[in-house]
């Protein structure tokens, strides 16, 4: 419970912190940044995703009833809506949540049901940007299973 509740605060702390500066796209000369004019930075929200994953991943492993893996499930609902995506990623991060939501009542079900995926270049952008993050060690939510 813990850790949870430490995961929760550094994703919290994560997310007002990306609040500040302009509203413009904060796209560097390295690629660094979000999609858009609007929301949290690529790396921030792949942080979400990653942490969300890897909490999943971990509830089908350590949890012994599905009420307790729809908890971390709910968990990772409750990260996401805090969040604002990067422009370019609000349908998808509709979907995902939809995804989540209606996968309640199963959660087991996520752990073999095609996620969303947003469109191919931002999946791609995402896709490079996961080797640099800690969060996304375990996991590769963007990253197509070939690679």
């Amino acid at each position: 419970m813990r850790i949870r509740l430490l995961l929760f605060t550094c994703v919290s702390v994560l997310l007002l912190a990306s609040c500040g500066g302009d509203s413009g796209s904060n796209t560097n000369a390295d690629g660094n940044g979000d999609g858009g004019a609007t929301g949290a930075t690529d790396e921030d929200y792949l942080r979400i995703i990653c942490a969300g994953s890897v909490e999943f991943s971990n509830a089908l492993v350590r949890e012994t009833t599905v009420e307790g893996i729809a908890r971390t499930v709910e968990e990772f609902i409750a990260n996401l809506e805090a969040a604002e995506p990067p422009s370019d990623l609000q349908g998808f991060h509709a979907d995902l949540l939809d995804y989540l939501k209606t996968s309640l009542d199963d959660p087991t079900a996520l752990a073999v049901k095609p996620r969303p995926q947003p469109p191919e270049d931002v999946r791609e952008r995402l896709a490079q940007k996961e080797d640099a993050l800690p969060e996304c060690d375990e996991v590769g939510y963007f990253t197509p299973p070939s690679e």
